[in-house]
């Protein structure tokens, strides 16, 4: 969908993950070339709003995440103390 515009995927590091991904500075050469000057502004507000956007999903999510883990562990712990009682 980007290649013929000449933006391809590139290995990301964030945080302690690795995937295929793009850097913001990949995207300007395309941007200055096919989007008008008098839009660059209000699409460049647009892009910041939906990466906060993904910003803060990924945030709750991560969130979820240790919250379902910390559940998992408590649960964990208590069948392994009953299973010790019993002996």
């Amino acid at each position: 969908m980007l290649r013929p515009y000449g933006i391809k995927p590139s290995t990301v590091r964030i945080g302690k993950q690795i995937n295929k991904g793009y850097h913001k500075a990949d995207f300007w050469d395309a941007f200055r070339r096919y989007v008008p000057r008098a839009d660059r502004g209000e699409w460049i507000a647009e892009l910041e709003r939906r990466v906060n956007l993904q910003k803060e999903a990924n945030a709750e999510a991560r969130k979820e995440a240790r919250k379902n883990q910390e559940q998992d562990d408590e649960q964990f712990m208590g069948e392994l103390y009953e299973k010790l009682k019993k002996r």
